[in-house]
């Protein structure tokens, strides 16, 4: 099946990914990708078109799809939520640079809308300001975060590691005799409910045990000085 987005008549190579056959040009592709480069050099034409042919094995149409109407400039496409963990992916394994500058930029300006999807990306491919940023808010919300289907694709290390760092943030508001709840020290507070205190979830100046929110001097940004890095 041809593609409709990228069968162009003048193109001078087909690209099979799975059953869409893509016409396009090999000097758009070798001027932005090193792979494609190599992959294009001393390719000899195999059919009756008298036009190279190659197969993309266990590769993705559609991502590969999003990755040419990236790169072609008579199209528009926009990296969202919806595309961006196929866009790092693709655009790393053809080595893209400019594809996946275009991610991490992206990711840069948005991490705190997703920030486990923004770690576990960062984790990935080794963004480390990223990932330490990204973390802070992870740590912020930890009870929350934790629950997200992308926690569990984080690398067990990083799991750890967050889960140590913020016990240890948990340990300075126990310690600390200046913060308040309810008008008594955080000590006197964790004491009286030592059975659900770690379950608590901190939010905006407010503690939240189970359902019950209880009013506190808890600074919102207290966690914001906790963070991980990446190693």
């Amino acid at each position: 099946m041809e593609s409709k987005s990228h069968y162009y008549p003048d193109g001078d190579i087909i690209i099979i990914v799975n059953s869409t056959i893509f016409k396009v040009h090999k000097i758009i592709l070798k001027l932005t990708s090193t792979v494609f480069n190599d992959m294009f050099t001393d390719i000899k034409p195999d059919n009756d078109q008298n036009i190279p042919k190659i197969t993309l094995e266990n590769e993705s149409d559609s991502a590969f799809e999003d990755l040419l109407s990236f790169i072609y400039p008579t199209n528009y496409f926009v990296i969202d939520w919806t595309n961006i963990i196929e866009i790092f992916r693709i655009s790393d394994k053809f080595m893209i640079n400019f594809c996946f500058d275009a991610a991490e930029n992206f990711l840069e300006n948005n991490f705190s809308k997703d920030p486990v999807l923004a770690l576990y990306l960062s984790e990935k491919y080794e963004l480390k300001e990223l990932f330490k940023k990204a973390s802070k808010l992870v740590l912020d919300n930890f009870y929350i975060h934790r629950e997200s289907p992308d926690f569990i694709k984080l690398n067990i290390k990083t799991r750890l590691a967050l889960i140590e760092k913020h016990h240890d943030y948990l340990t300075v508001l126990y310690v600390n005799k200046n913060i308040y709840i309810e008008g008594k020290t955080y000590q006197e507070f964790f004491d009286e409910n030592s059975s659900t205190a770690y379950k608590s979830i901190y939010q905006e100046g407010n503690i939240i045990i189970g359902n019950e929110i209880r009013k506190s001097q808890l600074c919102y940004d207290g966690c914001k000085n906790f963070f991980i890095e990446l190693n």
